[in-house]
């Protein structure tokens, strides 16, 4: 025998039971924390762009974004541009011009309404 002779005793349920609970109890925990820390980060993060889309510096790439395209919706290029629309906020607060588009309103509403995991943010003050 492969056990020294002795046998093993019989499989407890109620263990394996109580494993998987307290394994569910704690992954419940870990996950809990996560979603509270991420829900204070983009509320954090909320707050700062909303101030920053008050500031000089957003006015001023606005402006050179709208210039750049003519005053022209760069998505329908039939109705003025209203707005800078971010494309990523990987950069945001110091974003490349390449990162925003100029959008009338109804573009802005339809790719937000396209977009998956749209953040929920206004891209213009």
């Amino acid at each position: 025998m492969l056990n020294g002779g002795v046998e093993p005793p019989p499989f407890d349920e109620s263990i394996a039971a109580r494993y998987r609970d307290a394994r569910e109890a704690g992954a419940q925990r870990i996950i809990g924390k996560f979603e509270s820390r991420a829900a204070f980060e983009r509320a954090e993060f909320l707050t700062w762009y909303d101030e920053y889309l008050k500031s000089a510096e957003w006015a001023s790439i606005r402006d050179k974004v709208l210039r750049r395209a003519n005053y022209v919706c760069e998505g329908c290029l039939e109705r003025p541009a209203v707005l800078a629309h971010h494309t990523s906020y990987d950069h945001v607060g110091r974003e490349f011009a390449f990162e925003l588009l100029a959008l009338c309103q109804d573009c802005h509403d339809r790719y937000h309404a396209d977009e998956a995991d749209a953040p929920d943010v206004d891209d213009d003050a």
